[in-house]
């Protein structure tokens, strides 16, 4: 590069550094920035605009955040009164080794505050970068002067021109959504504001998701709700309790519940959220028939444990269902409904079914003859352990095929006994007295009634002479 035209470089980099006495004032920070350029632009107006620090004896103020000494002019004062803001225009000028800024004049301006108020009236509302830009100015300004206040406001302001950009977006477009998440969180927005963004935009993609035609997929419920669990962490907070009454408060005016909620509020509201998306993600693949009632409750206990009430409906759904159908059940189907009840302490409806599903079989078996019914009267003893109606089948057994194997042994090893060609229960069949002479015979015991000769048998004595004869 010449001589010349690095001459030229320098000369205009300090003519932008500096400003027209008519012109914008330019801030004190970028005065501070440009501090290496300083002994460069001696000579050359500058109009300056900071936060009024100090009066330095009668002769000189100075600004915040800046190590340059401005001295008053020729008949030039402290302007009156009590201000925040100064604004000064004058040159720099090098004294005794040092620079110095001669002031040639200086007044009372507004604060930053009252700046972003004004510049915030004007601005285009419907145009985010305005917001942004505005954002950007505010926050530079808190970071030069640690101004929590002025930090707060510039976070409040990039969070509306969020809200403009937001109310643009249409639900449909997740990488829009994602887009405006990542800015928020560049923004370095406070974790308040940026939950209520992140709840807002959640929920209008859920609403979207919702009502969309046809039927939303399920990949993208599950990927909202894996945004959701990443996002807001009281959505992983299982509830000690789910109150539905205010869940459903809640649902009706989510985005203003949620902004005026506390903490610990929020948390919960969070979790509701999310057990509702999934909650609705789930019931989208009910059948009214009730068909997979039980799956649904299934899938709710293990997802949405807090939904208590609702999972105990579509289980009652389910196993309603399934009883109605249990006459064309497989054996094992029914065990498992049968179990199920069982599960939930409600006995006589596992017997019912059980009991349900063998008569509806009686045919079935029937039509096999005498096997078929004794395999039905096994089924009673097994799944049931009823003896008595097995019985009426072993009987009707018999009186297919009296020679069928064991019939007649089982009958007689549970009670009963053949009583002129009818199987009856023992104590229905009237004694003999010979038979009851026999058994006190056999028992060694002497009756009223019995011949000399029983007696002796009975005794163990053997007779004399046996005697045969018709009776």
């Amino acid at each position: 590069m010449t001589t010349w035209r690095l001459c030229l470089c320098v000369l205009f980099s300090c003519v932008t550094l500096t400003s027209s006495t008519f012109g914008e004032a330019r801030s004190i920070q970028s005065f501070v920035e440009a501090k290496d350029k300083w002994s460069k632009t001696i000579g050359a107006n500058w109009k300056l605009e900071g936060r009024y620090a100090a009066l330095i004896g009668d002769s000189s103020l100075r600004f915040v955040n800046c190590s340059m000494p401005f001295y008053f002019g020729p008949n030039v004062t402290r302007p009156p009164g009590r201000f925040t803001n100064l604004e000064v225009t004058g040159k720099i000028e090098r004294r005794d080794g040092r620079l110095i800024f001669v002031m040639d004049s200086v007044r009372s301006v507004s604060s930053d505050m009252e700046k972003l108020v004004v510049k915030k009236a004007r601005i285009d509302n419907n145009n985010p970068q305005n917001w942004y830009d505005l954002a950007a100015w505010a926050s530079r300004q808190a970071q030069f002067y640690k101004d929590a206040k002025l930090r707060e406001a510039s976070q409040e302001i990039q969070r509306s021109g969020l809200q403009v950009e937001f109310r643009r977006l249409k639900a449909s477009d997740r990488n829009g959504l994602v887009s405006l998440i990542k800015k928020a969180r560049d923004f370095q927005l406070d974790k308040i504001l940026i939950q209520e963004f992140l709840h807002d935009g959640y929920w209008d993609r859920f609403l979207y998701l919702r009502d969309k035609e046809p039927a939303t997929d399920n990949k993208e419920y599950s990927d909202l709700l894996v945004s959701i669990s990443n996002d807001l962490h009281g959505a992983r907070k299982p509830l000690d309790e789910y109150d539905a009454d205010s869940a459903s408060e809640y649902f009706k005016k989510p985005t203003e519940t949620y902004k005026v909620a506390t903490a610990v509020e929020r948390t919960i509201l969070e979790r509701e959220f999310y057990l509702h998306v999934a909650t609705t993600k789930i019931l989208d693949h009910v059948d009214d028939s009730g068909k997979n009632a039980l799956l649904i409750a299934t899938e709710l206990k293990k997802i949405v444990p807090e939904r208590t009430a609702l999972i105990e409906r579509y289980a009652k759904i389910g196993l309603k269902y399934e009883s109605d159908r249990v006459s064309v059940m497989t054996r094992q189907e029914m065990i498992d409904l049968a179990g199920q009840f069982e599960k939930r302490n409600e006995t006589e409806k596992a017997i019912e079914t059980k009991r349900n599903w063998l008569k509806a079989r009686e045919r079935l078996y029937a039509d096999d003859g005498a096997r078929g019914l004794v395999d039905l009267a096994e089924e009673w003893i097994q799944l049931l352990n009823d003896r008595p109606t097995a019985a009426k089948f072993y009987i009707a057994a018999w009186k297919q095929n009296s020679q069928y194997p064991l019939v007649a042994s089982w009958l007689m090893q549970n009670g009963y006994a053949l009583h002129k060609g009818e199987w009856v229960s023992k104590e229905l069949v009237p004694p003999s007295r010979e038979s009851a002479m026999d058994k006190a015979i056999r028992e060694g015991r002497i009756e009223k009634g019995m011949t000399t000769t029983q007696v002796k048998t009975a005794m163990g004595v053997a007779p004399d002479s046996i005697v045969r004869f018709a009776t």
